[in-house]
């Protein structure tokens, strides 16, 4: 598919609780040529909204400039920027998450291509 070869991170957000700032947001970052996927919203109050937004860009550079696209929509501000599927690597120590002792098996698309090469 064609997102498997975008980059993506998690971008964390903190919006004022206005009317159209998180439609000004998703628009400035589609017509960076970038693409949104799952949106979480984390809190509300009565003056802002914190969601997790995911976002596929082409590449590092094509990120950078998304994310600061991102910070300078007004009545948002930028908190966090994750990469998920790094930490998932970082987390596992290995390409493969332990079940059991005796039993791997592998933590993401990436890894599973990496575990057939080596028996093909």
């Amino acid at each position: 598919m064609a997102w498997e070869r975008k980059l993506m991170r998690t971008v964390r957000v903190r919006n004022v609780q206005k009317s159209g700032t998180l439609a000004r947001l998703l628009a400035s970052i589609a017509d960076m040529g970038a693409s949104v996927g799952s949106i979480e919203m984390l809190t509300e109050t009565a003056q802002s909204i914190v969601r997790d937004i995911t976002v596929y860009a082409d590449d590092e550079e094509h990120m950078d400039h998304v994310i600061e696209t991102m910070r300078v929509n007004e009545g948002t501000r930028v908190l966090e920027v994750r990469d998920d599927v790094l930490q998932v690597h970082q987390k596992a120590r290995s390409p493969f998450a332990r079940v059991s002792p005796s039993i791997r098996l592998p933590c993401c698309a990436v890894c599973i291509r990496r575990a057939w090469r080596k028996f093909a």
